[in-house]
């Protein structure tokens, strides 16, 4: 009995901190509403494309607000239930151009990089904190997807344009 206590009380206290974490990130990247946001990474359906995508928090909100009524609490409970159950966002194919969603390819370096881990990761991508850009476009949207899964939030810079780690 005691064993099954441990146990109970060990999963607990991981899945509360895993949710505490997860809180946290989504409450900070869904509460950013500047020119330049950070990125969202999530799975959309339209008959066009059906995958992941990226897309800059003020981009999503704006498209929730024109498209659903959502306000900016509403948006934030809403996207936050959408990105923690993992569910698919429906859009129509020209919202997809329209509102700057951006597909994500599968790109192998991407992937055999993910395996050597965070950090690592991050180091082959960053310099310090800004993004090298000895990548074309899709890699970068592969890293972008990466570090959202991670829950490493990543923005593009107001005044330099780079893209920045969040630290």
């Amino acid at each position: 009995m005691k064993t099954f206590s441990i146990i109970t009380l060990l999963s607990a206290l991981l899945f509360s901190s895993c949710s505490t974490n997860n809180n946290a990130f989504y409450d900070k990247v869904l509460s950013d509403f500047g020119v330049r946001s950070y990125f969202i990474a999530l799975d959309i359906s339209s008959s066009a494309y059906n995958g992941r995508v990226i897309i800059e928090n003020n981009d999503l909100y704006n498209f929730m607000n024109k498209t659903k009524g959502w306000d900016k609490k509403r948006y934030s409970s809403g996207m936050k239930k959408i990105l923690v159950r993992k569910r698919v966002l429906k859009i129509n194919d020209t919202d997809l151009l329209k509102w700057k969603f951006i597909q994500v390819k599968e790109i192998t370096s991407v992937y055999l990089n993910t395996n050597k881990g965070a950090n690592t990761f991050i180091k082959n991508y960053f310099n310090g904190s800004v993004f090298r850009y000895e990548v074309d476009f899709d890699e970068m949207h592969a890293v972008i997807n990466q570090l959202f899964y991670w829950k490493i939030p990543v923005k593009f810079d107001n005044v330099s344009g780079e893209l920045l780690l969040d630290n």
